[in-house]
């Protein structure tokens, strides 16, 4: 049964209010933490300092995320609600662009259900709160797709010059948006002549958009160059640092893009194979979203084969690209940035994941089950399965995870102890941006080992200076103490990361007549009910 106009857009309506309600609740209640800091030392830079190809800023990601945060806080300010406003915000236009997508492609219900997903999906809404350009890569790389599909059913010139723009802006977003354009020149070739479109249309519409994305290229080639003693620091010992294909591990390059499936399925769930519930969430996900994908597939194969192709390729491809670029071996002999695998770096394939879900359920599925009846029954089953698995998530991820990188508090602690004048020393200097936000009593804040000041320090300096602490110079900060010295504090942020170099820099102080006069710790509850320490603080006196 077709839908009629009223009751779509009110349906619409309706997920577009949910999806708003769970992005903007509890948005200020973390501190600015993670990657954030970072990102609000960057939009604060000048924008033609941000844009200068020719002097390139230090960090892995393109200027336009930035940029636009730059104006945003001087219109609207700089608490953790206010900056986290414009990711949430960008989200939710994208639920509404899903469904334009869907219908395009489909008809209206798929588009609905698509959207639906996408709304209430825990790992959208986890970065649709966090001050990072994801939900900005989503927007531009649906409008991308979706304009794409406007130019082959119409070869106009608006849907020639949107499909550009949302193409590039995509890439001056995030550089993986590179990967999805490669997958819509590869549906192009293989399909330009079904849509009757001849090649001579199609070819410059690319061939544009690599030009004018070539910048981008030319920034990130710069921005590598860069070096720091980041990845020896964070990496040289981590095991998820060497590859493997057969290991049944978490190593394995299968059963890491698995797991980010995964994600994008049922939000960040912590394995416990203890507990009932996860085994409930995972054996009956799986079943759920692999039936849904299977039989989609299976009767788009046949229907609609080159919009299959597309979803695929759009999924597919670019996890195949960082898969080869995981694989490509550093001098250190570890992989190209391990961290390559983290799941928001796919986060912009979710909307293609979920249309291809949501055809399997409306149109794959009543394939294998006879009856309006029984196949009612099995789409109901289908969406309350999803939104269970989205509700549990989200539970977890809203009284849990604000609690983590507690920087608010933990200032606030510090703050009632601190004299003027006390040096500050900070375990990683990558968490200096984050301390910053919440830690306003002016202090001289180093990093270790190398004693740089953070407080004047570029972004490049300060990475530059995570080094590895070892015996010669774990004892290097008592480099810059006078006589005039009395106390010190040291953080040690993350603890769980290197507790055996900060250990060394405390054993250091209290070997040189120093003693602990007092302990701050932030701890947090992790979804298994273990009460994690992920960060301490001491403070030293003679």
């Amino acid at each position: 049964m077709e839908l009629d106009r009223k009751n779509v857009l009110l349906i619409l309506l309706l997920i577009v209010l949910a999806g708003s309600a769970l992005r903007i609740y509890n948005l200020g209640a973390a501190s600015i933490r993670a990657d954030e800091g970072g990102t609000i030392y960057f939009a604060e830079r000048p924008v033609q300092e941000l844009v200068n190809i020719f002097h390139p800023y230090y960090d892995v990601q393109p200027p336009l995320f930035y940029s636009i945060l730059h104006f945003w806080i001087q219109a609207f300010g700089k608490t953790a609600f206010a900056l986290r406003l414009l990711p949430a915000l960008l989200s939710i236009i994208a639920i509404p662009i899903i469904y334009l997508l869907g219908k395009e492609l489909f008809n209206d219900k798929i588009g609905l259900f698509a959207a639906l997903i996408f709304a209430i999906s825990q790992a959208n809404i986890r970065f649709a709160q966090t001050l990072r350009m994801y939900p900005l890569l989503i927007l531009f790389a649906l409008l991308s797709v979706y304009f794409l599909m406007q130019y082959f059913k119409n070869p106009s010139h608006r849907n020639f010059a949107l499909y550009i723009l949302f193409a590039v802006l995509s890439v001056y977003t995030h550089y993986f948006a590179g990967f999805l354009l490669g997958a819509e020149f590869l549906f192009a070739i293989l399909f330009y002549k079904k849509y009757g479109i001849k090649f001579s249309k199609i070819f410059p519409m690319f061939a544009i958009s690599a030009i004018l994305s070539a910048p981008a290229g030319w920034l990130l080639y710069h921005q590598l160059a860069i070096k720091t003693y980041t990845e020896v620091v964070y990496f040289g010992d981590d095991p998820l640092a060497k590859v493997t294909l057969l290991a049944p591990n978490q190593s394995n390059i299968f059963a890491r893009l698995g797991l980010i499936f995964y994600q994008l399925s049922v939000g960040f769930l912590q394995f416990n194979l203890k507990s009932r519930l996860f085994l409930v969430v995972f054996i009956s996900s799986i079943a759920v979203f692999s039936l849904s994908l299977i039989a989609g597939i299976k009767h788009m194969y046949y229907t609609r084969k080159e919009k299959l192709w597309l979803l695929l390729l759009s999924v597919a491809f670019p996890p195949i690209c960082l898969a080869l670029l995981w694989s490509l071996p550093l001098n250190n002999g570890h992989t190209l940035i391990p961290v390559l695998t983290y799941t928001r770096y796919l986060l912009f394939i979710s909307p293609f994941y979920y249309l291809l879900v949501a055809y399997g359920a409306l149109e794959g599925i009543p394939q294998l089950v006879r009856g309006i009846k029984l196949q009612k029954a099995a789409f109901a089953i289908i969406l309350l399965a999803i939104v269970f698995f989205n509700a549990v998530s989200l539970n977890y991820y809203y009284t849990l995870d604000s609690k983590q990188e507690n920087w608010d508090a933990l200032s606030s602690e510090i703050s009632k102890d601190y004299s003027q004048g006390e040096p500050i020393f900070l375990m990683s200097a990558s968490y200096f941006y984050n301390f910053e936000q919440a830690f306003n009593n002016g202090a001289n804040v180093y990093s270790v080992p190398t004693n740089l000041l953070l407080n004047n320090a570029t972004f490049a300096d300060a990475y530059r200076s995570i080094g590895v602490i070892n015996e010669s110079n774990s004892c290097d900060a008592l480099k810059i103490l006078d006589e005039k010295t009395k106390s010190v504090w040291f953080i040690d942020a993350p603890i769980t990361f290197k507790s055996k170099p900060a250990g060394m820099i405390k054993d250091c102080f209290l070997k040189n007549g120093f003693s602990v006069s007092r302990v701050i710790e932030s701890s947090y509850f992790n979804q298994k009910g273990e009460n994690i320490t992920d960060m301490r603080v001491y403070r030293f006196e003679k």
